[in-house]
C-alpha cells in the first residue's frame, strides 16, 4: 500500500515537473517568437555619428586664460567646430542632443568652477553660423540624467527622412568657450575641461 502511494507521489512529482519544463518551454518560445518577430518588422533604421574638423580630439580644455568679456569672446578665433552627421533607410526621424560634459578630474592645476567658464554655440544655418546656445555659464545649463557634471548645450537636433529612400545628412557646429569676466584671479593656476558627445534616439 505504501509503495502504491509512494509510486503515486513520484509520478504526481513527475508529471507537475514535466508540466513546469512544458510551460516554460512554450514561454520561452513565445518570448522568442516575439522578439524575432519585433526585429524582422522594424523597416526605419538609422545611424548618427559625430567628427571633428580641427584634430582628433573632441575634449576642450580653459588653462591659466585671462577673464574675458562675452562680446570679445564670441568672436574668438580659438573655437572647436565639429559635425554631426546621420545615414537613414526609410521614413524615420532620429531626435539628437549635444552634451557638454566636466571631465577636469584631479590634476595639478586646482579645477576651475564650471560657473565661471562661459559656452557658447552656433550652427551653421545656409552659409552662416547662427548661434544655438547664447553664452551661458556651464552650471546654468540644463542638467543631463541627474548627472551634475554632464549639461546640455543643444536640446532640438533632428535628422528626418520622409522618403523610404536612404539619407544623409549633417550639421554643422561651432563651440567656443572662455573665462566669465566675473572671475577674481587669487593667482591659482586653475584649469577646467569638457568633453562634447552626442546622444541621440529614434523618434517613435
Amino acid at each position: 500500500m505504501e509503495q502504491t502511494d509512494s509510486k503515486k507521489m513520484l509520478l504526481s512529482v513527475l508529471g507537475i515537473a514535466i508540466l513546469v519544463v512544458a510551460v516554460v518551454g512554450i514561454s520561452y518560445a513565445v518570448f522568442t517568437y516575439t522578439f524575432h518577430s519585433k526585429k524582422e518588422n522594424v523597416v526605419n533604421t538609422g545611424t548618427i555619428s559625430m567628427s571633428y574638423t580641427e584634430g582628433v580630439s573632441n575634449v576642450m580644455t580653459i588653462t591659466n586664460a585671462m577673464p574675458t568679456p562675452d562680446e570679445v569672446g564670441m568672436k574668438q578665433m580659438e573655437y572647436f567646430d565639429f559635425k554631426i552627421s546621420s545615414e537613414i533607410m526609410g521614413s524615420t526621424q532620429i531626435n539628437y542632443k549635444i552634451i557638454a560634459r566636466n571631465i577636469t578630474g584631479v590634476s595639478k592645476k586646482e579645477p576651475l568652477d564650471g560657473k565661471y567658464v562661459r559656452l557658447y554655440l552656433e550652427r551653421k544655418q545656409g552659409s552662416q553660423y547662427q548661434p544655438v546656445l547664447s553664452p551661458t555659464n556651464f552650471n546654468s545649463l540644463d542638467v543631463y540624467k541627474d548627472d551634475l557634471n554632464e549639461r546640455v548645450l543643444y536640446h532640438t537636433g533632428k535628422f528626418i527622412n520622409t522618403t523610404s529612400q536612404r539619407k544623409n545628412q549633417s550639421h554643422s557646429f561651432v563651440l567656443r568657450m572662455w573665462l566669465s569676466s566675473d572671475y577674481a584671479s587669487d593667482e591659482v593656476a586653475r584649469t577646467f575641461k569638457i568633453r562634447v558627445d552626442v546622444q541621440a534616439d529614434m523618434a517613435e
